[in-house]
């Protein structure tokens, strides 16, 4: 599934006004088709000659059972700063902006809008399922080794036995890849 991610207002989505509330239908709309199962989803963009680049790998948390849907949905409504700070000259300003109304700064919101900010550029989201026997996170750790996005932090050593699911899952993203390629 490819989503394209678009702006409703160079302003930020949060809480109830309006533009919240349009940007959230938006959302809703994006994730109709989404299965709310286990699975793993890809971010990234075509750069200007159509090669991919990896922004972010995500996954569901198993110990949440949070699907894809929810998962998805969650991320582009609390992480939506990556649309909006377009409109500002910095990450930075982009980054006060967001502490002063929307968070209590901590050092806990500073991290997360940093890590919303490492998203920027994001044009498309693909997603996959797992299988009932694989674990999203391991799938993630696999992905996350061989594909390097930009936006991970995290590099959790991969373990041998999620190998053959990753790979599987890495197969069906470069299909998708391939079949949205711009040009």
């Amino acid at each position: 599934m490819t989503m394209r991610v678009s702006t409703v207002e160079n302003t930020p989505a949060n809480g109830s006004d309006p533009i919240a509330k349009k940007y959230t239908a938006k959302v809703r709309d994006f994730l109709a088709e989404v299965p709310d199962c286990s699975g793993v989803y890809l971010w990234g963009y075509y750069d200007e000659k159509g090669r991919w680049n990896t922004i972010y790998i995500g996954k569901t948390d198993s110990t949440k059972k949070a699907g894809l849907q929810t998962s998805l949905k969650e991320e582009l409504c609390t992480e939506n700063i990556f649309i909006w700070c377009a409109g500002y000259d910095s990450d930075q300003e982009s980054l006060d902006y967001a502490l002063q109304r929307f968070a209590n700064p901590t050092p806990k919101s500073v991290t997360h809008y940093r890590r919303a900010l490492k998203k920027y550029g994001t044009s498309h989201i693909y997603w996959a399922t797992t299988a009932p026997d694989q674990v999203p996170e391991e799938i993630e750790s696999w992905l996350v080794e061989l594909m390097n996005p930009s936006a991970n932090h995290r590099k959790i050593l991969p373990k041998p036995l999620y190998r053959e699911g990753a790979v599987n899952i890495l197969t069906l993203f470069s299909q998708h890849i391939s079949d949205h390629r711009p040009g």
